[in-house]
């Protein structure tokens, strides 16, 4: 200026840029994401824990049951080639029970390894088709301990009775009074069996008496007793009858395992569809 002052110069206030707020929009897209993936972590574990599921795991119970259930057809092969056997000797009883004991623990311990599979204890049908065929296995069980019970006596009374045919040629008195010692030593022993089965127990006190009845015909018919013959006859017959409730019973038994194989088959069916679908 003229005057000299000093002027000060002219002074623009800053422009005051109001900075962009942040979009809420991305952080609740994270914490979103972030939930899911943390609910998903918790679910997969808590399907895992109580109840999940897999293929593989109803393959692997699958699996498992149609090798429990090979011990079921070893059994009955066992049981069958001594039913259609007509002269087992002790040898061959001894084996078979030592096999069929066998066949019995493995099955016993892999029913036990089936129940704790997964697809069993997580699935509530496959829990129940379980809970059946264990209930089956219950009375199979029993059955089969009563056939071993049977292999280690009765069968082999029951044999020895069977072979009194063999005494059919008599030439002297010595060969008789054998025979008629060998009719009272078996019917002795029918008599002294005691089963867990009341049908054997009867069967075999029946075939006692009836080869006493005819031991005691036969000593009669040797003194010259012409009637005792009609005696011989009517043990004979008494002891066909006694010897087919024996026979029945050991086959019903052993044919018992049927109803114990079609719940594991039904079992089986179950976890096969559940492990292709």
């Amino acid at each position: 200026m003229e005057d000299g002052s000093n002027v000060a110069p002219n002074m623009v206030a800053p422009v005051q840029t109001e900075k962009p707020k942040k979009s809420k929009k991305g952080l609740v897209i994270g914490l979103i994401c972030g939930g899911v993936v943390v609910i998903g972590a918790v679910v997969a574990v808590l399907l895992l824990v109580l109840g999940g599921v897999s293929k593989a795991d109803y393959r692997s119970a699958q699996e498992l049951a149609q090798r429990t259930a090979n011990y079921i057809s070893k059994t009955d092969s066992v049981i069958s080639e001594i039913m259609s056997t007509s002269t087992p000797t002790r040898e061959t009883l001894e084996e078979a029970t030592a096999q069929i004991r066998e066949f019995k623990s493995q099955l016993d311990s892999g029913l036990q390894k089936l129940g704790e599979e997964r697809a069993i204890r997580n699935d509530a049908k496959a829990r129940e088709k379980y809970d059946a065929l264990m209930e089956a296995f219950g009375e199979y069980s029993d059955n089969i301990n009563l056939l071993i019970e049977i292999y280690e006596q009765p069968m082999y009374v029951f044999l020895r009775m069977m072979q009194l045919s063999e005494f059919s040629s008599i030439e002297s008195d010595e060969e008789f009074n054998a025979m008629v010692a060998e009719f009272r030593e078996i019917a002795a022993d029918a008599k002294a069996v005691n089963t867990g089965s009341a049908v054997i127990n009867e069967a075999m006190s029946d075939i006692g008496d009836s080869i006493s009845a005819m031991a005691d015909a036969l000593d009669a018919a040797f003194a010259g007793d012409e009637n005792a013959l009609d005696d011989v006859n009517s043990a004979n017959s008494d002891l066909q009858d006694a010897g087919q409730k024996f026979t029945d019973e050991v086959t019903r038994l052993a044919d018992s395992g049927n109803a114990f194989a079609s719940k594991l088959n039904s079992l089986g069916e179950y976890l096969t569809e559940k492990a292709n679908k």
